[in-house]
């Protein structure tokens, strides 16, 4: 592969305030848009998706193994993974590990684990009786429903149409399933008071993009207009926690109260601008657009000339593993996530081009820094 000479990675301000006409139109699914159309994304999340730790009869993670939940109750973030597996499957039009992925939500979302009220009664004990397991729940929510919403429109070429249509079946029952548990959340007080905590504290912003954003992809998919108004509210209270500069604030300690976190700002990114996708044409939507850019200047000024990141202020800051430069062999553990998230970030700000080569210049340098999951 040819990496294009990087001499300045910021793009400037007036690039990043591009016209919103160039926006992709993507109401539908813009994840499948973005990996149909970016090769290197595609190689990026083949590289993950593995099955391993998937019990393939039941669908439950090495994470939530009968014994782990004997010992300390259901960790049902495990089961997040079922979005590796499921975009992964997608790339490859291979409906075995379709199914594989479908079947780790199912097992989430089953009655048995969700509960009769789509709550996770047992989620772990340490966490439980608080109102943080909210998180928790969420991580895997938002998976299950991106990974549902990719699944209803993904071709499966090579299987017969009765597969086809068996499985899809199986999809619209289990966005059933996930409507139970969004509807949940959506009025439970333990979200209320989880916002209103992070709000208070001006802090953990990528939070409260989880739960906004599966929201509002539950709701899109289920067209419940409780759950897409539940949406919009936890949106806008997320947004409050924008500063002027663009950060999504992750912490305190400094003498201004936040802590500008480069990778957590890019999980913020990413979910805000899926968010975005999903929304009809609308000058409110080209108000969330302008704050998604602001947001993202202010990540790309973490970006230096030889593709290296500030991660000065990172909760997350040990490097992933070995380090390979390149696409061809993918370095760090799984997905490199800040390529990743600004290819998609490029993708649907209408600006590959300019984001296509700051990209490129992260992997080439082979110093990867995911958010989490390098310790």
């Amino acid at each position: 592969m040819r990496f294009l000479p990087l001499l300045i990675v910021l793009v400037p301000l007036h690039t990043a305030l591009a016209s919103t006409t160039t926006l992709m139109n993507s109401r539908i699914n813009f994840d499948q848009d973005f990996i149909s159309s970016d090769a290197n994304a595609r190689a990026m999340l083949t590289h993950d998706g593995s099955t391993r730790g998937l019990d393939k009869t039941t669908g439950a993670f090495s994470g939530n193994s009968p014994a782990k939940i004997a010992e300390r109750g259901l960790t049902i973030e495990a089961q997040r993974q079922s979005w590796d597996i499921v975009s992964k499957a997608v790339v490859e039009q291979n409906l075995s590990d379709a199914k594989l992925g479908l079947l780790a939500i199912q097992w989430g979302l089953s009655p048995a684990i969700a509960g009769s009220d789509g709550s996770f009664p047992n989620q772990n004990k340490e966490v439980t009786p608080t109102m943080y397991s909210i998180h928790n729940k969420s991580v895997f929510l938002l998976a299950a429903a991106r990974s549902l919403q990719l699944l209803k429109h993904a071709v499966f070429p090579s299987a017969s149409v009765v597969e086809k249509q068996a499985f899809r079946s199986q999809v619209n029952a289990a966005i059933l399933a996930l409507s139970k548990s969004a509807r949940w959340m959506a009025s439970s007080q333990n979200t209320q008071d989880f916002f209103l905590n992070a709000m208070a504290l001006g802090k953990q912003t990528n939070q409260l993009f989880f739960i906004a954003t599966m929201l509002q992809i539950s709701g899109v998919l289920t067209a419940d207009k409780l759950l897409l108004a539940q949406a919009k509210v936890r949106i806008d209270q997320t947004l409050t926690l924008l500063t002027e500069s663009g950060i999504f604030p992750e912490g305190s300690g400094n003498p201004n109260g936040y802590i500008f976190d480069s990778g957590y700002q890019t999980v913020s990114l990413e979910l805000f601008a899926k968010y975005i996708s999903t929304l009809q044409a609308s000058p409110d939507k080209d108000l969330l657009i302008a704050k998604l850019q602001l947001a993202t200047g202010r990540f790309l000024q973490t970006v230096r000339a030889n593709g290296t990141i500030n991660t000065s202020k990172n909760s997350r800051t040990e490097a992933c593993g070995d380090i390979v430069p390149g696409y061809e062999i993918a370095k760090g553990t799984g997905i490199d996530r800040f390529p990743f998230r600004i290819r998609y970030l490029g993708k649907f700000l209408g600006q590959s081009d300019d984001y296509n080569i700051i990209a490129d210049s992260i992997m080439l340098a082979g110093v990867s820094y995911d958010h989490i999951g390098c310790h």
